[in-house]
């Protein structure tokens, strides 16, 4: 199991949850969200960035809005 992450704790609009990347396989836990869908990356789930800003690894559709923090 998972330590809840920051956007977690900071109530963000976009987290979803915890999931598996393969089923049943409680080693591929990742913390999900659209904007992240291989698992939210440590310096956000844990780490100090706020993501208020893109993030490198983030993924970015063409002509829709980029995912950032948002509270609920």
């Amino acid at each position: 199991m998972l330590t809840p992450p920051q956007c977690y704790l900071r109530r963000c609009k976009h987290y979803q949850g915890v999931r598996h990347l393969r089923e049943a396989d409680e080693s591929t836990e990742v913390n999900y969200c659209p904007a992240f869908p291989e698992g939210i990356p440590n310096d956000i789930a844990y780490g100090a960035n706020l993501h208020t800003e893109p993030h490198a690894d983030q993924t970015v559709v063409e002509g829709e809005p980029v995912i950032l923090f948002e509270p609920e």
